[in-house]
């Protein structure tokens, strides 16, 4: 099937495209990382912005590899979502096989590793928001109120001073 070998060569291609695609996400992560562990809010804001863009090419790829894994479905009368890499190998000759077999591992392997290091941003993050978080409440809470009687007698006196709201 000449089709399939065009399909297969192109998936190949698009393999190795993702592959350096979540690359640059992974180094990108890897960037943040670093720079969340020094709390550089600036080069974090940077990163992210770089990350939008890779995640923009990471879904351009996945939208061409659907549609060459729709055509290779529809030459094997088969539904785009049971076409493997395996079923594609058998259709090949041993070459491109190999090479499909190494570019999707290659990319398995940096998808395994990203997720890892999107955890420990995560973390790292949380960590940071609880910080903020207890600060914030700190700083904005008065905690000076009296306990008055009210209409339905004793009852805590509602704050009647934000720190945050006096200072703007």
């Amino acid at each position: 099937m000449t089709a399939l070998r065009s399909i297969a060569h192109e998936l190949c291609l698009n393999l190795e495209e993702q592959t350096r695609v979540w690359r640059r996400l992974l180094d990108l992560s890897h960037a943040q990382l670093a720079a969340l562990e020094v709390q550089d809010v600036h080069s974090v804001h940077a990163i992210l912005q770089e990350v939008e863009i890779a995640m923009l090419d990471r879904s351009r790829t996945e939208v061409r590899r659907g549609v060459l894994l729709a055509q290779a479905g529809a030459l094997l009368e088969i539904a785009p979502d049971q076409v493997t890499r395996d079923i594609i190998a058998e259709h090949c000759d041993a070459p491109l096989g190999q090479a499909l077999a190494v570019a999707a591992e290659e990319l398995r392997a940096l998808v395994v590793e990203l997720d890892a290091v999107v955890g420990r941003n995560t973390a790292m993050l949380e960590q940071e928001l609880a910080i903020i978080e207890v600060l914030v409440r700190g700083a904005t809470i008065d905690t000076s109120a009296q306990k008055t009687y009210g209409k339905h007698g004793m009852q805590q006196e509602a704050p009647r001073l934000r720190l945050l709201d006096a200072q703007v």
